[in-house]
C-alpha cells in the first residue's frame, strides 16, 4: 500500500515486535497477513501461538511441536538451575502481597473506625483499643519486611555463583522467546545487578526495554530509555557504524512509548532532536521524520523546533516524502495554503493506517488546522469567516467558537466582525527600525559599564605605577648618599660644608688676575 511503512520499520525491529505491526495491517487479505505472521513465528519460541497460525493456513506442525518439546525441557533445566533467583523471586512477591494486604486491612479499620465513631458516641473507646493494637502490630510488620528483604537479597549474592549467573541470562532469555515477557523482564533486571560482564548487560538493558513494551509497562518503558541511551554514548567497544545503529534500534522502540503515553511526547522530540539521533534519521531512517513531524505539531510546537523540523525535511525530501512532510513543506516553506489543505487531507488517510499514529489522528487534525490558522493569520489582515472554516473543514455552528480559541491558544490580538463576518487582526510586528532598537537598547547601558570599569582600572594602575616609581627613586638617593658618605669618610654636614667653602675660594682666587 501507499505510504506504508511497515517494512521499512521492522528492519528494525525483532520478531515479537514485528508480530504487533503485522496485527495491525490494513487493506491486506487474512491468508497474506496470515502467512506473514507465519514466517515471523517461526523465528521466535512462541509455539502454541505458531502451530494456531500454521493451521490457518494449512503448514505442517509437526516441527513446531519438536521445537515446543526442547523449549519445555530447556526452560526446566535452566529454572533448577536458577532455582536460588527463583526463591528469591517468589519470597518478594510474596512480600509485596502481604504488605498490600496490610495497607488494604489498614484501611479497612481506619473506615470501620470512623463510621462506628461518626454513629454513636458510646463506642468511641473501642475503636479506639484497636487502632492502639494495629498501631503496635503494624510497627512490626513494617520493620521486619524491609529486613527480610535486604537479608534475602544479601544472601543471594552470596549463593550466586558465575554458573548461576550465566544460567540466569540463558533462562531470562528463553521466557523472553517463548512470550513471557512479565517473567523475562523480572529476571534480566536480576541479572544486570548480579553480572559483571558489560556487554551482556547491555544486551539485557534491551530486553528490559522490549519486556516492558510488549507487556504495555510504558512507565517502565520511559524510565529504560534515558538508560540505554547513556549506555550507547558512553560505550567505547562499540564503532561508530555500530553506534549509529543502535541509535536507529532506540529510535524505532521508542515510538512505541512514547505514542502510547501522550504525556511524554515532548521526550520524543527531544530524543529525535538530538544532535546524534538527528544524524541517525538522516543517514539510515528517514521515514522516522513523519513520526517527528507528527510529534512536533501534536506537542506546544515551539519555533526552534518547527524550524529544526522545516530545515530536515527540505534536506531529506529527495530521499522521504509522504503527505506529513509535504504538508509541512507547503505550510511553513511555500505558504501555499490549498496545496496544505490538500495534503492535510490526504493526512488522514496516512494516519488511520498508521500503527503508531492512529490514537493521535483526532490530536492531529486539530492542532493541523490551528498550525494552518495561525499562519494564515500571520500573513492577512482581514479573513472571511466562511471561507476559512470551508478550507479547515470546520462546522460553521462551532466556527465562532473553534476560532475564538485558537486565537486566544495563539496570543493573537484580533476583533472579530459579525456584521461584516469577518476577523480583524492587529499588527503585533514591529518596524525594523524599532526592532534594532528594542534589541541594542541594553547595549548603551552595557557599553556604559564596561567604559567605567576600563577608566577606573586604569586610573587603579596609574596610581599604583605613580607609587612604585616614587618609592624607587627615593631608594637610589639614599643608598648614594651612603655611598658617598662611606667614600669620603665625611662625619657631620658642617665638615662638608667647610670643603666646599674651602672649594669655592679656591676657585676665586684662582680666576681673579695678579698685579706686580
Amino acid at each position: 500500500m501507499e505510504h506504508d511503512l511497515t517494512k521499512k520499520i521492522c528492519s528494525f525491529l525483532d520478531a515479537h515486535l514485528m508480530l504487533q505491526l503485522v496485527d495491525f495491517l490494513k487493506g491486506y487479505s487474512e491468508e497474506d497477513i496470515n502467512r506473514a505472521k507465519a514466517d515471523i513465528l517461526a523465528q521466535t519460541g512462541c509455539c502454541d501461538y505458531a502451530i494456531t497460525v500454521y493451521q490457518s493456513i494449512g503448514r505442517d506442525i509437526a516441527p513446531l511441536q519438536e521445537k515446543k518439546q526442547k523449549l519445555v525441557e530447556q526452560l526446566a533445566q535452566l529454572k533448577e538451575a536458577c532455582q536460588v533467583v527463583t526463591q528469591y523471586i517468589e519470597a518478594k512477591k510474596e512480600q509485596h502481597q502481604q504488605t498490600v494486604a496490610a495497607a488494604a486491612a489498614a484501611a479497612a479499620a481506619a473506615a470501620a473506625s470512623t463510621t462506628t465513631t461518626s454513629t454513636t458516641a458510646a463506642s468511641t473507646t473501642t475503636p479506639a483499643i484497636k487502632d492502639e493494637e494495629a498501631e503496635e502490630s503494624t510497627p512490626a510488620t513494617t520493620t521486619a519486611a524491609p529486613q527480610k528483604s535486604e537479608l534475602t537479597f544479601g544472601s543471594l549474592r552470596e549463593k550466586v555463583t558465575p554458573e548461576i549467573v550465566e544460567s540466569l541470562y540463558r533462562y531470562a532469555k528463553l521466557l523472553f522467546e517463548t512470550g513471557q515477557y512479565k517473567n523475562a523482564r523480572e529476571y534480566l533486571d536480576i541479572y544486570v545487578k548480579l553480572s559483571h560482564d558489560r556487554q551482556k548487560q547491555f544486551s539485557a538493558s534491551w530486553g528490559i526495554l522490549e519486556a516492558d513494551i510488549l507487556s504495555s509497562n510504558w512507565a517502565g518503558a520511559v524510565a529504560d530509555i534515558p538508560q540505554i541511551k547513556e549506555e550507547i554514548d558512553s560505550n567505547h567497544n562499540l564503532t561508530p557504524v555500530q553506534q549509529l545503529h543502535q541509535r536507529a534500534w532506540l529510535i524505532h522502540r521508542s515510538l512505541f512509548v512514547y505514542f502510547n503515553q501522550p504525556d511524554s511526547r515532548a521526550l520524543l522530540v527531544d530524543l529525535l532532536l538530538d544532535d546524534k539521533y538527528l544524524n541517525a534519521i538522516q543517514t539510515i531512517c528517514p521515514h522516522v521524520l513523519r513520526y517527528l513531524a507528527v510529534a512536533i505539531i501534536t506537542n506546544r510546537r515551539k519555533p526552534q523546533q518547527l524550524y529544526q523540523l522545516v530545515k530536515v525535511i527540505e534536506q531529506e525530501a529527495y530521499t522521504y516524502k509522504d503527505p506529513i512532510t509535504i504538508f509541512v513543506s507547503s505550510l511553513y516553506v511555500r505558504f501555499n495554503f490549498e496545496e496544505s489543505q490538500q495534503y492535510l487531507a490526504q493526512c488522514e488517510q496516512v494516519l488511520k493506517q498508521d500503527f503508531f499514529l492512529s490514537s493521535c489522528y483526532d490530536d492531529f487534525m486539530e492542532h493541523a488546522r490551528a498550525c494552518i490558522f495561525e499562519t494564515y493569520c500571520n500573513i492577512h489582515e482581514n479573513i472571511d469567516i466562511d471561507m476559512l472554516c470551508k478550507n479547515l473543514g470546520i462546522a460553521p455552528e462551532n466556527s465562532e467558537k473553534w476560532i475564538v480559541e485558537a486565537i486566544r491558544n495563539a496570543r493573537f490580538v484580533a476583533k472579530i466582525d459579525s456584521a461584516n463576518n469577518q476577523i480583524k487582526m492587529f499588527s503585533q510586528h514591529t518596524n525594523a527600525y524599532r526592532q534594532v532598537m528594542d534589541k541594542t537598547k541594553g547595549l548603551f547601558n552595557r557599553g556604559i559599564e564596561i567604559l567605567v570599569g576600563i577608566n577606573d582600572s586604569r586610573t587603579q594602575n596609574a596610581r599604583r605605577n605613580a607609587g612604585d616609581r616614587n618609592k624607587g627613586q627615593r631608594r637610589p638617593n639614599n643608598k648614594q648618599q651612603q655611598q658617598q658618605a662611606n667614600a669620603t669618610g665625611a662625619a657631620t654636614p658642617a665638615q662638608s660644608t667647610e670643603a666646599t667653602a674651602t672649594a669655592a675660594a679656591a676657585v676665586t682666587t684662582a680666576s681673579t688676575p695678579v698685579s706686580v
